[in-house]
């Protein structure tokens, strides 16, 4: 049974990854000051980590 969790979390964590490496491209793209993509950078990374911790916590 461990074993199947630790792939669950593998897999979710992986597309997490993909996802955050995505949106700060987003991020790279759209803003123009350095601020704004700081700012943009900082929400992507909790909103991301919060969908992380709910990858581990739901197996």
């Amino acid at each position: 049974m461990d074993g199947t969790i630790r792939t669950k979390w593998k897999k979710c964590c992986a597309r997490e990854h993909e996802r955050l490496a995505a949106e700060l491209e987003t991020c790279d793209r759209l803003a123009a000051a350095p601020s704004k993509w700081h700012r943009c950078a900082r929400l992507i990374s909790r909103r991301s980590s919060r969908r992380a911790r709910d990858c581990m916590l739901q197996s």
